[in-house]
């Protein structure tokens, strides 16, 4: 079992370093990874030219205008304040993806201005929320 284990992990970390090669983008096995995969399919399936990885604010332009791509697997984003844009994608199992929220980046924001933030200045919203406000 230990030599499946020791297979798989090596298997992860060798597509790993091949996405981020052909793709430029960092899909390390943690959180960012996902984060990358929404990215990757927002420049890909939407027209969005990324920035940089890790550049502040925006993840990449689309019409001249900002946008701010959140991916998850789970069942909520943490937004850090009100965008031009917005393009929350939930990453499946199979690798597919279902488009969750396209579009403003203020709405979801002010929708969220009676909780507080978090000491990193984020506030979870729920999938169920951002598809009602789509």
């Amino acid at each position: 079992m230990i030599d499946e284990i020791k297979n798989l992990i090596e298997q992860i970390l060798k597509s790993s370093e091949r996405l981020s090669l052909i793709t430029k983008r960092p899909f390390t096995p943690d959180g960012h990874m996902v984060g990358s995969i929404g990215e990757v399919y927002a420049q890909q399936y939407y027209g969005v030219k990324l920035y940089p990885p890790s550049h502040q604010g925006h993840d990449g332009r689309w019409q001249e205008r900002e946008v701010q791509i959140k991916a998850t697997q789970r069942t909520s984003v943490e937004l850090k304040g009100p965008s031009d844009l917005l393009l929350v994608l939930k990453i499946n199992p199979d690798s597919s993806f279902e488009e969750i929220y396209n579009g403003d980046g203020k709405s979801p924001w002010q929708s969220l201005s009676h909780r507080k933030t978090t000491r990193a200045g984020e506030i979870s919203i729920p999938l169920k929320q951002l598809k009602k406000l789509n």
